[in-house]
């Protein structure tokens, strides 16, 4: 989010795992989404970070040093430019907002069925 253009995420960080199984998507989004997804928006500051056997996640800098960890353990590559979407596009600390999380990403279909009208 851009306010006064100043864009206010600083930096992501994405620590990941080469070898293990729950980190298989974040190495598919490094090496193939992640470069077109840096030339799109080359005023975010990305580190990566590799760490054996630890479960991936990104960790998301604001400008008033506000920090948001979240784990990306066996999330969709398409699913983890949402999720660097939906805090690319906050402005740092909505711990007050009631629905200010991320999406939940299920492989399960919802039980919940629309109602139609007749």
């Amino acid at each position: 989010m851009c306010s006064n253009g100043v864009y206010q995420l600083k930096n992501i960080l994405l620590r990941y795992s080469e070898t293990g199984h729950s980190s298989r998507n974040v190495r598919f989004f490094l090496r193939y989404l992640l470069p077109e997804y840096k030339e799109e928006n080359k005023h975010l500051n990305f580190e990566i970070h590799h760490e054996q056997y630890e479960e991936p996640k990104v960790i998301f800098e604001y400008i008033n040093n506000t920090k948001y960890e979240i784990s990306l353990k066996d999330i969709k590559s398409k699913h983890i430019v949402d999720i660097i979407n939906l805090y690319k596009d906050s402005a740092g600390n909505n711990d007050y907002l009631k629905h200010g999380g991320p999406k939940v990403y299920s492989n399960r279909r919802s039980i919940q069925v629309k109602n139609k009208l007749k």
